[in-house]
């Protein structure tokens, strides 16, 4: 399994992930699949908030992680039938009432191939697969 990693980039004046209220969870864990297998996981920590009582961090978080896939698969008018590095970003894109707001790309080295979102729910697991075989799975962690 790629460990992915944590790292900042420029600021869009945004808390990060994990920024908006949430009930009886403290962590939410991030899965991407292709075809079945695991290839990213990470548990990021949530918190319970004013939307005005968060003040903009320096650098917005984003989780990075890596895969191989043959860009054709995210739409026709990609040619590349070999697999190729692609890499995966997921940053929080907003609030919602009752859902952490996920942005999400990927890019081989040349291009952006989708730009999409997932709504991550704190009381639930939520499932979101844009691309057949592609999956992005976020579910709660409860509390002891």
């Amino acid at each position: 399994m790629d460990q992915g990693k944590l790292r900042r980039l420029r600021a869009r004046k945004s808390s990060g992930i994990g920024s908006v209220a949430v009930r009886g969870t403290d962590s939410l864990v991030l899965e991407f699949h292709v075809d079945g297998k695991m290839v990213y996981s990470a548990t990021f920590p949530v918190c319970q908030m004013r939307r005005a009582d968060i003040r903009p961090e320096p650098e917005q978080r984003v989780l990075t992680f890596h895969f191989d896939a043959a860009p054709h698969r995210f739409g026709s008018q990609y040619r590349a039938l070999e697999p190729e590095p692609i890499t995966g970003n997921v940053w929080e894109a907003g609030p919602r009432q009752t859902a952490v707001m996920l942005g999400v790309s990927f890019a081989t080295a040349e291009r952006v191939l989708l730009n999409t979102r997932h709504a991550a729910r704190p009381d639930r697991p939520a499932r979101s697969e844009w691309i057949r075989g592609l999956e992005l799975i976020t579910r709660p962690v409860r509390r002891k």
